[in-house]
């Protein structure tokens, strides 16, 4: 879970969140013209979409990606925004996991950056926007 303010929304992908390197797993962007894309890899499978019209330059935004068995799951200011496949395992290490770059640098706020090891639901999620907006 993050909250960004993109201040650039161009024809270039901007990472946020994400490992910098050749595999980029998991990883997300704001993509050209301010969509949501996201990466990761399993072996030799590759998992990754572009949800469009995700962002608006300088424009506060809840993004929450979830993995939940073998599906991930993406939420718009805590809102359920789409389901797709994901790998059997994807995680997350220590050391080589960069906020505000993934091959290119994100442009503008970064703010209440949060990991979980479980699986968060849609009414967990909309509790701590809520929470989180209220303070």
């Amino acid at each position: 879970m993050v909250r960004l303010r993109p201040t650039v929304v161009d024809s270039s992908f901007h990472g946020f969140m994400g490992k910098q390197g050749s595999s980029r797993s998991p990883s997300l962007w704001v993509s050209p013209g301010g969509g949501l894309h996201y990466d990761s890899y399993e072996g030799g499978t590759r998992y990754a979409q572009d949800i469009p019209s995700f962002f608006v330059p300088n424009e506060w935004v809840h993004v929450t990606w979830v993995k939940s068995g073998q599906e991930y799951f993406v939420y718009r200011n805590g809102k359920d925004m789409k389901k797709f496949p994901a790998p059997k395992t994807c995680l997350l290490t220590t050391g080589d996991y960069d906020i505000g770059r993934v091959d290119n640098y994100f442009v503008g706020d970064i703010a209440d950056i949060r990991f979980f090891y479980e699986s968060l639901s849609a009414q967990q999620i909309t509790n701590m926007i809520s929470s989180r907006s209220s303070s």
